[in-house]
């Protein structure tokens, strides 16, 4: 009986751990995104956006 309480408890401290730790896990992420959302959307790297480049392809078929 005593092992079973003490096993229960071990399990319990566990839990709480991992619980602790999603919570964590999940403001985190919270907060990175809500960052995202604050920032205007910049190219990465320097490269333009593909779809930008598409255009600029059609808009010089189309004048050919």
């Amino acid at each position: 009986m005593q092992r079973q309480l003490a096993s229960s408890e071990d399990e319990k401290k566990t839990l709480n751990s991992l619980l602790r730790m999603a919570i964590q896990q999940k403001l985190a992420l919270t907060q990175r995104l809500e960052g995202q959302d604050a920032k205007p959307e910049q190219p990465r790297y320097g490269r333009s956006k593909p779809h930008s480049r598409n255009k600029l392809r059609a808009a010089r078929a189309s004048s050919q």
